[in-house]
């Protein structure tokens, strides 16, 4: 996949694969990973071996990431033991104020702007432009991955729901060999994430509104089957 492929222009349904969430699987270690953080300087997943890790996708365009954001922040605060990482990866609804990024500068300028913006307390860790780890990680734009300290995927969900996920941290603190099933959790449309799409300017809504119908058809599939595989 071309880099223009991969960081789309226009918002649409068809860019991911909404009822299939690729990546490492819960049990399996979890892939190792190069990104730069938000001065320049280059981390690996590797590096955070021995704590827990939360690793988060994220954009300032996502309407999802912004809706949890301010939770997040609390449980930062609640696991101070716990590593956060936030990956940020392509615009999920790119617009004429936030475009698709065409340059890897563009990309960490969105990332630093999103830091600024949402007070965000996080390591913020930046993909290439290609989308490298983020393709290797399942290409969801709000995914969530709970890394044990050993290096294993003790849990992961395609959206992040923070009430589910700070029941998962409680789980592991009592336990650190503790195993989840998969679950396919539905993301929590929160008010303020409509924040998202407002910074990123009004062409997201006329992208948003062709893909409504077929994600209410999403919701109602998901829902009927339980949210899990």
């Amino acid at each position: 996949m071309k880099s223009n492929d991969y960081n789309y222009k226009h918002f649409g349904f068809w860019h991911y694969s909404i009822e299939h969430f690729d990546g490492p699987r819960i049990g399996a270690i979890a892939p190792d990973f190069m990104s730069t953080t938000l001065d320049n300087k280059t981390v690996r997943l590797s590096d955070f071996r021995g704590k827990i890790v939360v690793l988060e996708s994220a954009s300032i365009t996502c309407p999802a990431t912004i809706g949890t954001t301010n939770d997040m922040q609390q449980l930062v605060r609640q696991y101070p033991d716990v590593t956060f990482l936030l990956l940020y990866v392509r615009e999920a609804h790119p617009g004429e104020r936030i475009a698709a990024h065409t340059s890897f500068d563009e990309k960490l300028s969105c990332a630093k702007r999103f830091q600024e913006e949402e007070h965000d307390n996080r390591i913020i860790v930046v993909d290439d432009l290609e989308g490298t780890v983020h393709k290797q990680y399942g290409l969801f734009p709000n995914f969530v991955y709970v890394i044990d300290a050993k290096g294993y995927i003790a849990w992961r969900t395609p959206w992040n729901v923070t009430k589910r996920l700070n029941e998962v941290l409680a789980s592991i603190h009592k336990n650190p060999h503790a195993r989840f099933g998969e679950e396919y959790l539905l993301p929590e449309m929160k008010n303020q994430g409509f924040r998202a799409l407002k910074r990123a300017g009004w062409r997201t809504i006329l992208d948003l509104i062709p893909n409504i119908p077929y994600f209410i058809w999403i919701r109602h599939r998901l829902k009927k089957f339980g949210h899990r595989y």
